[in-house]
């Protein structure tokens, strides 16, 4: 064993609280109003964020991302369009977690012996 520190990349875990935490922060909405069921247009904006944010960089499914937050899937899928049409940002095509699915999958075919 050598005492050689390491130099790797340093990673920390993601969790969708700290997402949701994130975009109240950004947006000015308490965390508690997000997740909740108040329409008024600064909310909806912001849990539209949220839903994107949780489906592009957390890679989690609308089904998932839905379940978690107390909203059905398909206002999650609508949700992420309209916030990546409204700020020019990139469409997600991850709706049902399947990039990081067919990933995971394709990692577990490369190292079976």
């Amino acid at each position: 064993m050598t005492d050689t520190p390491y130099n790797g990349p340093i990673t920390k875990r993601v969790f969708v609280k700290d997402i949701l935490k994130q975009t109240a922060e950004v947006t000015g909405v308490p965390a508690d109003v997000i997740s909740g069921k108040i329409k008024t247009r600064i909310v909806v904006r912001a849990r539209h964020k949220f839903f994107y944010d949780c489906v592009d960089k957390l890679e989690l499914g609308c089904h998932r991302v839905g379940a978690i937050a107390g909203f059905n899937h398909a206002t999650v899928m609508n949700g992420v369009d309209l916030h990546a049409r409204r700020n020019d940002l990139p469409r997600v095509s991850n709706y049902d977690g399947i990039k990081h699915r067919a990933a995971n999958l394709a990692r577990y075919h490369d190292n079976k012996p």
